[in-house]
């Protein structure tokens, strides 16, 4: 399975490349207005899967800069591309900014990824997440839909009322016939009157 020289491409694929590679390099600009450019032109771009970790590996460089606008607007960036350790990327994100609107992006971002590990990460983050967050978090996990049943469905055991509430609320959305006896169970066994 050997890629082929870039002269052995079809000249659509070749000017794909091209064009790839000047985003990549307007992505690393130290001018902000370049370098979010890039990304828009990047959130537009197709994703040719062999090229996803390369780009990956640039946008994680964005988001060391110095612009909180830019770290901001390269989350969902880094979803659309998502490579193999986008998820952990975007989960330390998440845990080490105090930003909130930093946060929220972060966590649609690992939402829009809908794979069954950000689903576990999301579920993970509800665990020490502040209430105000916990709607944030259940709407990632509702765009998941049915991949994300079986981990919301454990947070049904949750210590804290809130986080419950949240499970019981996403499953009513998005649960199938799995979660009707889990709701079923909840609905007479909890000690919360509101879960």
């Amino acid at each position: 399975n050997v890629t082929p020289a870039v002269a052995d491409k079809p000249s659509g694929d070749r000017e794909q490349d091209r064009a790839l590679n000047r985003l990549l390099s307007d992505l690393t600009s130290q001018d902000a207005q370049v370098c979010q450019q890039a990304i828009s032109g990047l959130l537009q771009f197709p994703v040719p899967d062999s090229r996803r970790s390369e780009v990956t590996n640039h946008v994680e460089k964005v988001l060391e800069s110095g612009n909180p606008t830019t770290r901001q607007k390269v989350l969902p960036l880094l979803a659309r591309w998502h490579a193999k350790k986008t998820v952990k990327v975007l989960v330390k994100v998440i845990e080490n900014s105090r930003d909130r609107e930093m946060r929220k992006t972060g966590i649609r971002a690992l939402g829009s990824i809908g794979s069954s590990e950000s689903c576990t990460a999301l579920a993970a983050l509800m665990d020490g997440a502040p209430t105000q967050e916990l709607a944030s978090l259940g709407r990632a996990l509702r765009v998941a839909g049915s991949l994300a049943e079986d981990v919301v469905g454990q947070l049904l055991q949750h210590t804290r009322e809130t986080v419950r509430i949240e499970a019981c609320d996403v499953l009513r959305q998005i649960g199938g016939t799995r979660s009707i006896r889990r709701l079923s169970d909840v609905a007479q066994q909890d000690t919360s009157s509101n879960v």
